[in-house]
């Protein structure tokens, strides 16, 4: 005889599993849930739209969907009826480039996700740009603010040329000659473009001018300013020898010195002379030009020698757009002085300009 109280282990499992099921629900994992990203790709910064659909279990129990990156919630999805959500969610911008996963967190572990692609964006502008000429007249030292977490580099441009530096580099110096007004902007740069130019509102530069400079030294010249009385290069007295053959701290020196330096020649007092034949003494040199077949003129080039007849030589270190010259020289009044000087044809103009190569 059966007992009334005896029940199937079928019976028994039944509830247990039943039970279970209510006590205990396990990990969830994406079982119909799912996201989709609009767009799939952008900068950091980029609003991105969310859209979900399969989640009729969370709208049942009014459950909002939590829309995370990494352990930062970006938003939260409210299920519809019909278990679909639309939401806006916008990737930080300190996001680096790459490719990054939004979750949609299910619960207990588990998420749907989707990936989205983190483009590199251009850099932040630098700010405060600072022109300041050096107190010796040879270059103009640069400073910036770098406002950019992301630059390869920086780009500084001078109206006319442009040169670049490393990331995180915030001063450079530019090298000029004296009596040099030049006018700056710098801007940072990457992969995905250039940041604007700073400055970037009129008159969109920042300017300077170098000082004259009073000190060959400086230049790499290497006799330092004689102590004794003038030299007299016709007797040679009081004269110290160069090592190109002519004396210390005369004009001519000075010229070799910015010949051999600058032009890269080996300039020295027989240079393309016959045999006994020298440049010599400032007046002579015209001569000695014409004997090694250089050219001579009233059109001044960089580097060319600029040659009075009354026995002075000058190195031409830059001509300026407008005409003029400017022009390094030694000894000009024959007390062992240095300049540099702008020359114009109403002004200290030459007799000639030496095209010495």
């Amino acid at each position: 005889m059966k007992s009334p109280y005896r029940i199937s282990c079928s019976f028994m499992l039944a509830v247990l599993m039943t039970l279970s099921g209510v006590l205990w629900a396990g990990p969830s994992f994406a079982d119909g849930e799912a996201i989709s990203l609009t767009p799939t790709q952008g900068q950091a910064g980029s609003a991105v739209k969310v859209h979900g659909s399969g989640w009729q279990d969370h709208a049942r129990r009014n459950i909002d969907v939590p829309i995370d990156l990494g352990a930062v919630e970006l938003g939260r999805g409210h299920p519809d009826a019909q278990g679909d959500f639309d939401v806006t969610i916008t990737i930080p911008a300190s996001t680096s480039a790459g490719e990054v996963r939004i979750d949609a967190i299910i619960g207990n572990g588990g998420s749907a996700s989707a990936t989205f692609e983190v483009t590199q964006s251009a850099p932040s502008a630098p700010s405060d740009l600072s022109v300041k000429p050096s107190a010796d007249g040879l270059k103009f030292d640069l400073s910036w603010k770098d406002n950019a977490t992301n630059e390869s580099g920086f780009q500084i441009h001078n109206g006319d040329e442009l040169r670049s530096v490393g990331a995180n580099e915030t001063t450079y110096a530019w090298r000029v000659p004296p009596l040099t007004y030049m006018c700056f902007r710098v801007r940072a740069y990457n992969a995905a473009g250039a940041s604007d130019w700073t400055p970037n509102a009129s008159p969109y530069y920042v300017c300077g001018k170098t000082p004259a400079s009073t000190d060959p030294l400086a230049f790499g010249y290497p006799y330092v300013k004689p102590t004794s009385k003038d030299c007299d290069e016709g007797t040679g007295k009081n004269c110290d020898p160069d090592k190109w053959n002519f004396y210390q701290w005369q004009c001519t020196s000075w010229v070799a010195y910015r010949l051999n330096q600058v032009n890269k020649i080996s300039f020295n007092n027989s240079y393309r002379q016959k045999s006994g034949g020298h440049w010599g003494d400032a007046k002579h040199w015209r001569t000695a030009a014409d004997n090694a077949g250089f050219q001579t003129d009233q059109s001044p080039e960089q580097g060319d020698v600029a040659w009075y007849s009354y026995g002075h030589v000058g190195y031409v270190e830059r001509v300026n757009s407008d005409g003029t010259v400017l022009l390094s020289e030694m000894n000009y009044s024959n007390h062992n002085e240095f300049r540099f000087i702008q020359i114009t044809k109403k002004n200290h103009w030459p007799t000639a300009f030496l095209h010495v190569v």
